[in-house]
């Protein structure tokens, strides 16, 4: 009797936490079909060092986010008018500001296209290599840079 009373008690709670699984996975699918879809940039350019073009643009776009994963610079734009992720540049004026970590500045640059008309969100990725600077000292080094993206008023922290 208690054997039955055991596997009647057992079916019960796998039948509740089928039921419970299933329903979260309906409210994952439905939240998942809400984000709108955005286009990823497939290639990891270089943050480029160009003094002349970083002093002359002034018109930035608009993101929504910004962070760094080992070398790479992620930036999440809200949308835009743009039809491809290749249209975004990021640039540097080559300098680093002398503090503890060295800073840097990145602006984010798009190239109008007259002829595209869609609006849509991008995730870019960038290559931070070209901000390394390494300050010696005894320890070996400093390999810390921060990165201050123009747009975005958190520094973000480059560990190489």
């Amino acid at each position: 009797m208690k054997i039955l009373f055991s596997i009647s008690l057992s079916a019960i709670l796998l039948l509740s936490v089928g039921c419970k699984s299933s329903k979260t996975t309906k409210t994952t699918t439905e939240q998942n079909a809400a984000v709108p879809s955005i286009i990823t940039s497939t290639n990891f350019r270089k943050v480029e060092i160009d003094k002349e073009i970083f002093n002359a643009t002034t018109n930035l776009p608009a993101f929504d986010t910004a962070y760094i994963i080992a070398d790479t610079l992620h930036i999440i734009t809200g949308k835009l008018q743009a039809c491809d992720a290749e249209h975004f540049s990021t640039f540097t004026n080559g300098s680093m500001m002398k503090s503890l970590p060295p800073q840097g500045l990145v602006k984010l640059f798009l190239m109008a296209n007259p002829t595209c008309k869609n609006t849509s969100a991008f995730h870019l990725k960038f290559n931070l290599v070209n901000m390394r600077f390494r300050q010696d000292n005894k320890d070996g080094g400093n390999r810390t840079t921060i990165v201050r993206l123009l747009g975005w008023e958190t520094p973000l922290t480059y560990r190489f």
